[in-house]
């Protein structure tokens, strides 16, 4: 630790962000899933796919930084929440919401924060290699949980797969997120 950086400013922010164990994800509420993940389950996994996926495309991209960007891209949800398209909030004032709380939690952190909020500026425009990765990663975390909640749970969450298909830009999220499809539809069929 920095000793720039007092014990309880790092204690502030440890708290923040302990809200993220706490907060479900928006989507799986909606959808009355039992014991739905927290913001923080979600990020985590983002988190070990940054690690191996990042790891497997080489010296193309930087993995520390994919990691990095993973578990600080729903960071300022621990104040505006989860906000997702059936909350009927524009992109823009997302964006503008998220842009002011991510300025509140890392302003005291120094230049950690300073990084902190560069890796969620970069996550949101959404235009190098890192942030691409962790979008689709983004999304491919999501297809995995729905895949283990139908599973687990007997229930039908079609839209979060129809919501991503077609939408993964690098191949090899693509490739994961196909072959859950593929394991669904095949699921389905001995349903029948």
């Amino acid at each position: 630790m920095s000793a720039k950086l007092a014990a309880h400013t790092v204690l502030d922010f440890m708290l923040i962000c302990g809200r993220l164990k706490t907060t479900k994800r928006a989507g799986w509420v909606r959808k009355r899933v039992h014991l739905p993940e927290s913001i923080s389950d979600h990020m985590y996994r983002m988190g070990m796919l940054s690690m191996v996926l990042g790891s497997d495309h080489g010296s193309k991209i930087n993995s520390d930084k994919c990691v990095k960007m993973s578990i600080v891209h729903d960071l300022a949800e621990a104040i505006v929440g989860d906000i997702t398209p059936f909350d009927g909030v524009s992109n823009e004032d997302k964006y503008n919401m998220e842009l002011a709380a991510m300025e509140k939690i890392t302003e005291p952190l120094g230049q950690c924060g300073a990084q902190m909020l560069e890796l969620w500026k970069e996550y949101s425009e959404g235009k190098t290699t890192e942030a691409v990765l962790v979008k689709d990663i983004d999304k491919l975390e999501m297809v995995i949980q729905a895949f283990e909640y139908e599973r687990d749970q007997q229930m039908n969450l079609n839209d979060f797969f129809l919501s991503t298909k077609g939408k993964f830009v690098l191949p090899s999220t693509n490739a994961i997120a196909e072959r859950i499809y593929e394991i669904r539809g095949e699921n389905q069929n001995t349903n029948k």
